[in-house]
């Protein structure tokens, strides 16, 4: 994701993805992890920060799920446009956007703050480095902060690939998400790669399937 073009792509992929929930069990999944992890939080005040949000669904529902905490968010968005769109987003569902850059995270590092959480999804396989950004997302959690990560896990073999484009095409009907979805996926990283990546942290992997496999990964600072 580093130019504005590549950026404003995507996010109307995620979109198509994310228009939904029951037709994209990649959100349901993470909404419900993370519904789990803020669910668990004694606090009502909670300040995110969000990695790539494009245009903001997944923390809109995230948001809607609680309404009597107080959210405020730090958004990570390259691309102007769905910056602006997650920002009313989020706005609308009663939360407070704080801070807006408009810089991929790894331009944007070190992190000038702390959150109580750390959210960064779908984003990891357009890094370049990617276990530098995420020591550092690491290292931007406030005392009892929580970090979420999670992205898609490349196929083992090209025919893996084509079922899983197969089995998404009935869903993905808009030429663009298809050719994102498989640009998306052969960017991913393997499972070996992932285990390396979140080595870097202390922290939980787990895998989960649905038409493509996924890696999500939770840590937790002291």
């Amino acid at each position: 994701m580093r130019i504005p073009e590549e950026c404003h792509d995507y996010g109307v992929y995620r979109d198509l993805l994310s228009s939904s929930l029951r037709q994209n069990l990649i959100y349901q999944e993470d909404l419900r992890r993370l519904r789990e992890m803020v669910g668990g939080l004694p606090s009502k005040d909670l300040s995110i920060l969000s990695i790539g949000p494009a245009t903001g669904v997944l923390e809109e529902r995230l948001c809607r799920s609680f309404p009597r905490k107080n959210f405020d968010f730090t958004l990570v968005e390259p691309e102007q446009g769905l910056a602006l769109e997650a920002q009313e987003r989020l706005e609308s569902a009663g939360a407070i956007v704080t801070g807006v850059i408009n810089h991929s995270i790894e331009k944007y590092l070190p992190l000038p703050s702390s959150y109580g959480l750390v959210l960064c999804t779908r984003v990891v396989h357009h890094l370049g480095c990617p276990e530098t950004v995420l020591s550092h997302l690491y290292d931007a959690l406030a005392p009892q902060g929580h970090l979420y990560v999670s992205d898609l896990l490349r196929p083992k073999s090209e025919k893996e690939v084509r079922f899983s484009l197969r089995l998404r095409q009935a869903v993905l009907e808009h030429a663009l998400s298809l050719e994102m979805a498989e640009s998306s996926l052969r960017a991913a990283l393997t499972l070996e790669e992932v285990e390396r990546l979140v080595g870097v942290v202390p922290g939980k992997l787990e895998l989960s399937e649905n038409w493509f496999k996924n890696w999500h990964f939770h840590s937790y600072r002291d």
